[in-house]
């Protein structure tokens, strides 16, 4: 809906909301660097409704959980469920929008203002050429119906945090690999330093037998120029 606010004033006063998603993503990302713990900002992130926290932290999430040759597969199912849940939220809330907006017109025409003919079509998109009285009684309307899309969404909030609840965190350390838990035993901590040195022996090892015998150089001692090199 175009109100008297130019384009540039539109869009400076969404920046509280871009820098407020950025500061919690920045700050999500930093802490689960630093600690390995991801589960705990994605319930504070669905209860809080914070974007920052929750959206590309539940990638994250679903990327660590699956193993190395299905992370394209895991991050398309992701993708594609986002996307589905964006276009049916939209629709969804988009029909409650304009109800709500039809609604708060009828009342406004049954108290006595006047409200747009047939001609203004299913909305109203501009309210500058309306008269003052008009064009408040059209901004109050969708200024209702948008704050009760906020009512409608927030019992959605519901599922997503018990499905988030029951995401079995996996702690992430530098260089990609998991930190050991309490539920870990021996055999999976000696199978995942396999897999962490890619099955070969680690550097600074002792290695024995003949060939690493034959490998070792004798020292030179006095007495034995044969075993001396240019002697």
């Amino acid at each position: 809906m175009i109100t008297t606010k130019s384009p540039t004033t539109t869009g400076l006063m969404s920046l509280p909301l871009i820098l407020g998603s950025l500061a919690a993503s920045t700050f999500a990302g930093h802490r689960i660097s630093a600690t390995g713990r991801w589960k705990r900002y994605l319930v504070a992130g669905t209860i809080l409704m914070t974007v920052g926290m929750l959206m590309q932290n539940l990638v994250l999430a679903a990327q660590n959980n699956v193993p190395a040759d299905a992370l394209g597969s895991a991050t398309s199912v992701l993708s594609f469920s986002r996307s589905m849940g964006t276009t049916v939220g939209t629709s969804v809330l988009g029909a409650v929008l304009a109800h709500r907006v039809a609604t708060e017109l009828s009342a406004g025409r049954a108290a006595g203002g006047d409200t747009p003919g047939s001609g203004a079509g299913h909305g109203v998109s501009d309210t500058t050429p309306l008269p003052a009285p008009l064009r408040a009684l059209v901004e109050n309307a969708y200024g209702i119906a948008t704050a009760e899309l906020f009512l409608w969404a927030t019992p959605f909030a519901l599922p997503a945090l018990i499905a988030v609840l029951f995401i079995e965190e996996s702690a992430i350390a530098a260089g990609g690999r998991a930190l050991p838990t309490s539920s870990d035993t021996p055999r999976d901590l000696a199978e995942a330093s396999t897999r962490g040195s890619g099955g070969a022996l680690r550097q600074g090892s002792v290695h024995s037998g003949p060939g690493a015998a034959a490998g070792r150089r004798r020292p030179c001692r006095r007495g034995r120029n044969s075993e001396c090199p240019g002697r």
